[in-house]
């Protein structure tokens, strides 16, 4: 209930937020817009990290065991960051060892969240040159997989005094970073722990000037009837936009807010969806009509979560 009702509110500042900095505006309103956004972005972050540390405090996270696509894991997580990386002038790439499978089984939510974090920071801190991740793979006993993950940045590197406290929770490399870069010091500690939720390690290789990178692993298994993949080279992915066909869209929300952010973004995007305002609506329409997609604004984004129907 705290998450949602925290939550809820923020995301309708950043929606709306988008919303007016889209719009035809004068110059100085534009950059208040602007400014407004990425104070909301850093509100919604302090809160996630805030909330997302309390559970892992108390315990109540569990890991999951699902099957998911790590090849679509990393490249979606690419895509995420590649309009900020665009803006900094940053080269934002990824590599995926051929040793790799296409699929495995885990808590991809999680690993999600430690890839992102990790990609965000190195472009945070990162003001010339590149962001790269690297993805390798070891086989073990039976099912057994450990899965490989590098995130390398030519940004500020981190000095040798403050790897010791890297990790821990609401620390920072010095105060004129936090002022410099902000950050609340929870990231990195959630990542820590997430990383050791599924029986595996992190640790970074810095100097300073020189930039960063960081190294974790993690356990899974894989997946015994996943697709027999091709002898081919390790697969290289740079961040780029994806171009898709308009599809029709089902919007299930209740709050006004929200309704009015959701619409208006999709109408930008050329999509006109049919909006309902809660589950038992949108069982109805899904009866009467075939959507491409149904979404709904989860609390754990303020981005329109889309699914495919049928799926």
């Amino acid at each position: 209930m705290m998450s949602h009702e925290i939550r809820t509110p923020v995301n309708g500042v950043i929606g709306l937020a988008d919303v007016l900095a889209s719009a035809e505006l004068p110059p100085e309103q534009k950059n208040i817009a602007t400014t407004l956004r990425c104070s909301a972005d850093h509100l919604l972050q302090v809160l996630d990290d805030v909330l997302d540390f309390s559970k892992l405090d108390a315990q109540k996270v569990k890991i999951e065991a699902i099957d998911f696509n790590i090849h679509q894991l990393v490249s979606t997580s690419i895509d995420l960051f590649s309009s900020r990386a665009k803006a900094k002038h940053l080269r934002l790439t990824s590599t995926i060892e051929k040793r790799v499978p296409l699929m495995a089984n885990g808590d991809p939510a999680k690993l999600r969240q430690i890839v992102l974090n990790l990609i965000g920071n190195a472009i945070k801190f990162t003001q010339a040159g590149y962001v790269d991740v690297r993805v390798r793979a070891e086989a073990g006993r039976g099912r057994a997989l450990t899965l490989l993950f590098e995130v390398t940045d030519s940004g500020v590197g981190i000095p040798p005094d403050a790897m010791a406290s890297l990790f821990r929770e609401f620390s920072q490399v010095d105060s004129s970073v936090s002022r410099r870069f902000g950050g609340n010091g929870l990231g990195l500690a959630i990542c820590k722990r997430l990383v050791s939720g599924m029986d595996g390690d992190i640790q970074v290789e810095s100097a300073p000037g020189k930039g960063s990178k960081f190294r974790f692993f993690i356990q899974a298994t894989s997946v015994l009837d996943e697709p027999q993949q091709q002898n081919d080279p390790p697969q290289s992915y740079e961040a780029n936009q994806l171009h898709l066909p308009l599809p029709k869209v089902l919007v299930a929300e209740d709050n006004r807010t929200n309704q009015f952010v959701i619409v208006s973004q999709l109408q930008k995007l050329g999509v006109k969806p049919d909006l309902v305002e809660n589950g038992e609506q949108a069982v109805t329409a899904l009866r009467t009509e075939r959507y491409d997609l149904v979404g709904d604004q989860g609390e754990t984004s303020h981005c329109l979560a889309l699914k495919v129907t049928g799926c």
